[in-house]
């Protein structure tokens, strides 16, 4: 068996507004880059477990999770925070029985620079940045970590509405959330309250509009936008197979935020396709393959949690096709046709005027297999 499109599980060739596909084949990189598009500088976490800022344009693999990494995709979003870590601005409010050390020299940020921020308190009060300006669901974002021991304490937003959030921090750095809608009409912000005498370290404050978060923004003075990453435009018919073959991929959605998200093989059109795609129901999955025009099937299946990583692959063949996840069959179909030779040219993160949401993802492992595989082999594979 051979996969004659393969992107991650470790391989990674990136540059500026291009990634190569991986041929197992032949063991090398093909000329036949996915099209990469970020009108924007973004962050990563990078092999060293710390986040760096990479160019407009350049494709994200972040480690964060895995040290093969995973190809990071996200949706534009903006940091509402002015200061997102200069915590001495008069923007960030520091209570009257509290202390802010700026950019102390005792820990290493999650950047890997001594530009932390050390606060302590009384246990009952803290700092807050109320300067976003947002009516909608909204999530506040911010690294913390503990001097010594685990400390309590809450994040908040500082106009209410939303449900406080008690949380524990260690001596390790951790990015910690809270979602929901303010009850101000234009404001928001973030809240870190309760701090005690023996404090916390903090750095990277974020406030983003959206359901949950998304990686780190950095501001200077002024909001700060991320464009989203597009990815699409590798392959051809020569190493796609129509007649037979396994769409494979492994990683994770975002969020299970009511939207739809795909990916897809197909022709450049909406006539002919299989598409892998995350929908607006809450952590479903589904393939669909679409025929000259006319829908064959549609396989799909619920999972516990689509923002954990998972395993899917989809077998295509004249009266055989076949769903596995996780090492399982979910679904079969042995009735459908298949497409004609030389169909199907293109593998994106899209499908052509689909009107979605894009896929915003992480993607450990992608492949395209030119053999319809064995139930032995899919099951290996997805397990």
């Amino acid at each position: 068996m051979a996969n004659t499109l393969n992107l991650g599980n470790g391989n990674w060739a990136t540059k500026e507004d291009s990634l190569l596909a991986y041929n197992s084949e032949n063991g090398n990189f093909k000329p036949l880059p996915f099209d990469f598009t970020r009108a924007s500088n973004a962050t990563v976490v990078n092999k060293a477990g710390l986040i760096e800022t990479v160019g407009s344009g350049e494709p994200r693999i972040d480690f964060k999770d895995d040290v093969k990494g995973a190809l990071l995709l996200e949706p534009t979003r903006t940091n509402l925070l002015q200061y997102s870590e200069d915590f001495s601005n008069a923007s960030w409010v520091v209570q009257a029985n509290s202390t802010i050390v700026i950019n102390t020299s005792e820990v290493l940020s999650p950047s890997g620079k001594n530009d932390a921020a050390k606060v302590f308190s009384d246990g009952t009060q803290g700092i807050y940045n109320n300067q976003a300006v947002i009516n909608t669901e909204s999530t506040r974002s911010v690294y913390i970590r503990s001097v010594s021991g685990v400390e309590t304490l809450t994040i908040k937003e500082p106009y209410g509405g939303v449900s406080d959030k008690s949380i524990e921090v260690n001596e390790s750095w951790q990015r910690y959330f809270l979602s929901g809608t303010a009850s101000h009409s234009t404001n928001s912000g973030i809240f870190l309250d309760d701090i005690s005498a023996s404090g916390v370290y903090i750095w990277g404050a974020q406030v983003e509009q959206g359901s949950y978060a998304t990686s780190y923004i950095p501001t200077q003075g002024s909001a700060v936008t991320r464009v989203a990453d597009v990815c699409e435009g590798a392959g051809n018919e020569q190493v796609i197979n129509s007649t037979e073959g396994v769409f494979y991929f492994e990683g994770s959605a975002l969020a299970d935020d009511g939207t739809n998200r795909f990916l897809s093989l197909n022709d450049g059109t909406t006539n002919n396709y299989i598409y892998f795609r995350y929908v607006s129901t809450s952590n479903q999955y589904l393939f669909r393959t679409q025929v000259g025009g006319d829908t064959v099937n549609t396989l799909s299946g619920f999972l516990s949690d689509t923002t954990q990583n998972h395993k899917f692959a989809f077998k295509f063949k004249s009266g055989d096709y076949a769903m596995w996840v996780d090492g399982v069959e979910i679904s079969t179909d042995t009735s459908s046709t298949i497409f004609p030779s030389n169909t199907l040219s293109n593998l994106e993160y899209s499908f052509p005027t689909n009107g979605g949401d894009g896929f915003a993802s992480n993607t450990k492992d992608l492949r395209v297999y030119n053999t319809a595989l064995s139930d032995s082999e899919l099951e290996t594979l997805t397990t």
